[in-house]
């Protein structure tokens, strides 16, 4: 279904993400005394089986299907494959399978790079320059505010921005801290005229640490003792505290491709610009409607849902919170006030959509420049919002006072609203919305909005968490408020991981692949593949390009069945609009919906 380029990329993510020792009544040696009630389900083991024939031919087990339909090959052998259980309910044989092969590939060498004598003078000579290039864009943000030269609200580039929309001051100052490592390590490659590959690669051997800007380099955090995961994702892995936080660099499987080996954007071979992007865009991926054959749109609901839990580029705002624009045509008149950040991107005259408008220029800025994890000079890295883990972040945010916000400090649960007589997400008319009459939802991910369907998804994730807390406040009535919350959010994020690795994941890259990398979860017992040495930060470019296999297989419209069997359409173009949401009837339609509307195929088409 996918390249083999993206294929690779999901799956050396994957190894590092899978789920290890999910258990649903286990302990961790963090804890407190207070923490110390297990929770009341039944273990794995107690669930009854029998011995059986697979469809393969060869000795199975009768389980439940939800434990192990990841181990088929189509639907049709699921079906073909019901069995009787010991306690009478109807199950499916799952085949047993050998030890999967682990498929490894060689290391990437390196080749030692020749540099010139650097003192520590040089670098703080550097440091300090890199300082004043980032005070001198400060002054520019003010005047480009005095002069009203900012994203207006309802603009497309305000709804455009929202979709990058995190915590607009901490990737401020954040990326301000990175951008000066850049322009330090920019003012070394002019002053000892350096190639792109002593930039890119030998520069990396000196550290910030004990220059002038030294404050720059990121802080080793501080690590609870407590069982329960921290909302940002630090202390994890008890050596390595920062891996897999949020608000850290993405890492790396090759080097940067940039024109100067540390910040300019790619070049053609022969050092000219690349075509516009917009002009490859709709020739490459024209807009075609071609249903797929295999999946439905729950399954690019999940795909979509899944990328938002794992990563979330901070893009470049001004220091008063302002977005800034590109476009204008003062600015276009006066280059002086282009944004450094700014890469407009040049719609040619002849485009089928905007020329209608007369537009030739489209809004882009760039992704803030984030502080490099190892503390060097060095190229220019992206920095990720969200915690690195698949750890339902999208749902409870990815740091402690949005975690804070969204709790109703009742009974373990989340914040609600009732809407059309039902449980649903917050209200919060800060966030951006289209339709002021109908406010947006409050959830972990302000791009939860972005669309109904999208929407929709959390909402079932709201409710599940409550549903859960209710049923652990039953089993346990000596609970407080706050276990029952950690206890439903481990559990909730345990399903989340249970739904990718058994269902989504094996319909994504097929059993082969989930084998032979030892993807697929056991069927009974723990794993302990567990590896403490390895870093499990999302990949730059599985979050930039590995993981967007699924903007061709995205429906323009959505369909909406009755309890009947009516089908009515809805047109998701109309972003941040969850107005069909307010009423119970349209949530169900919706709900009917993605479980029987086929999702695009996966091609080169893109839906109109």
């Amino acid at each position: 279904m996918v390249s083999t380029d993206v294929l690779l990329l999901i799956t050396v993510l994957l190894i590092s993400l899978r789920p290890t020792q999910v258990s649903l009544h286990g302990r961790s040696k963090r804890q407190s005394s207070t923490e110390d009630t297990p929770v009341v389900f039944p273990a794995m083991e107690e669930i009854p089986e029998n011995r059986c024939i697979a469809y393969d031919g060869g000795v199975g087990l009768c389980r439940p299907a939800g434990l192990c339909v990841f181990r088929f090959e189509s639907v049709r052998d699921l079906e073909d494959s019901a069995c009787t259980i010991d306690n009478g309910e109807v199950g499916v044989c799952c085949p047993g399978r050998p030890p999967p092969t682990r498929a490894t590939g060689p290391a990437r060498p390196e080749h030692p790079v020749s540099m010139p004598d650097i003192s520590t003078t040089d670098l703080d000579f550097a440091g300090q320059e890199g300082r004043s290039i980032v005070q001198r864009i400060d002054q520019l943000e003010i005047e480009l505010q005095r002069r009203g030269l900012t994203v207006k609200e309802g603009s497309p580039e305000y709804f455009l921005e929202a979709q990058f929309d995190g915590d607009k001051r901490k990737v401020w100052e954040m990326g301000r801290d990175g951008l000066t490592g850049v322009e330090a390590t920019l003012k070394l490659v002019r002053t000892f005229q350096l190639s792109s590959v002593q930039s890119r690669d030998g520069l990396r051997r000196f550290s910030l640490a004990n220059t002038v800007i030294g404050d720059t380099c990121p802080k080793s955090p501080p690590c609870p003792t407590t069982k329960y995961r921290t909302s940002d994702g630090t202390c994890n892995n008890l050596r390595h505290p920062e891996w897999g936080k949020a608000f850290h660099t993405y890492v790396r499987v090759l080097p940067p491709r940039y024109s100067d080996g540390i910040n300019e954007p790619r070049a053609s071979y022969d050092g000219g610009p690349l075509p516009s992007s917009r002009e490859v865009s709709y020739r490459v991926s024209p807009s075609d409607n071609r249903p797929s054959r295999k999946v439905t749109v729950a399954f690019t609901l999940w795909a979509q849902f899944l990328a938002y839990d794992l990563s979330l580029t901070g893009v470049t705002h001004a220091g008063s919170g302002d977005s800034i624009i590109c476009c204008h045509p003062e600015i276009q008149k006066n280059p002086r006030l282009l944004h450094p950040a700014c890469m407009p991107i040049h719609i040619p005259d002849n485009d089928p959509f905007f020329r209608q408008f007369g537009i030739n220029c489209m809004h882009f800025l760039r992704s803030v420049a984030a502080p490099r994890a190892d503390c060097t000079f060095g190229p220019r890295e992206q920095l990720n919002q969200v915690t690195s883990y698949l750890d339902a972040s999208s749902v409870y945010g990815s740091s402690e006072n949005t975690t804070k916000a969204l709790r109703s400090f009742e009974g373990g649960k989340l914040k609600w609203s009732l809407t059309g007589g039902e449980e649903m997400l917050p209200r919060n008319g800060s966030v951006p919305c289209s339709n002021r009459d109908t406010p947006c939802f409050a959830t972990g991910d302000k791009r939860s909005n972005q669309n109904i369907l999208l929407t929709l998804m959390h909402a079932l994730m709201l409710r599940e968490h409550n549903r859960l807390a209710d049923q652990l406040a039953n089993l346990n009535p000596g609970w407080s408020d706050e276990i029952l919350f950690r206890e439903a959010r481990r559990l909730l994020s345990a399903e989340i991981q249970h739904i990718t690795y058994s269902e989504f994941l094996p319909l994504l890259l097929g059993n082969r692949v989930m084998s032979s990398y030892g993807l697929s979860p056991k069927l009974s017992g723990y794993s302990f593949d567990y590896d403490p040495d390895l870093n499990p930060a999302i990949i730059n470019s599985f979050a930039s390009a590995a993981n967007r296999f699924g903007h061709t297989m995205v429906q323009s419209s959505a369909e909406l069945y009755s309890s009947q069997g009516g089908r009515r359409d809805r047109n998701i173009r109309f972003n941040f609009d969850p107005s069909l949401l307010y009423t119970k009837v349209n949530f169900d339609a919706l709900i009917r919906g993605i479980t029987q509307q086929p999702a695009q195929a996966f091609d080169t088409y893109i839906s109109n």
